[in-house]
């Protein structure tokens, strides 16, 4: 995990029991990012999302543009990763949230640690 990136952005991501049942998700000041992020729910979802940013990193695509299971709209650039509330968005339209690709990356990265890990006792 990158503590130090985390800790820039308040991002913790927490086991909560939800129904009987362990649920982990992301908390952070940015209600957008957090919906993001949970939506991919397993390591296999969000091995799909890092692997649509690193065909962008590595140059194989200028840009990518994908919809959540909540319809946030996502658009992935080398340089910034951005976030639109309406699944149909016009890239002229301001996003709902703006990160670097590079952060995004990391918390995608560690997001799929969390995800892999053993759920703590609650």
């Amino acid at each position: 995990m990158n503590i130090n990136l985390l800790n820039k952005y308040d991002i913790k991501f927490i086991n909560t029991i939800f129904l009987n049942e362990n649920v982990k998700r992301i908390d952070s000041p940015n209600k957008y990012l957090n919906q993001f992020i949970t939506d991919s729910r397993t390591v296999e979802e969000a091995n799909d999302l890092l692997n649509a940013i690193n065909k962008v990193c590595k140059g194989n695509t200028k840009k990518l543009i994908g919809i959540s299971l909540t319809l946030l709209a996502i658009e992935i650039t080398q340089h910034d990763v951005k976030l639109y509330d309406e699944p149909d968005f016009n890239s002229s339209d301001d996003p709902i949230f703006t990160m670097p690709t590079n952060d995004f990356k990391t918390i995608v990265e560690d997001w799929i640690e969390f995800l892999s890990s053993t759920p703590l006792s609650i």
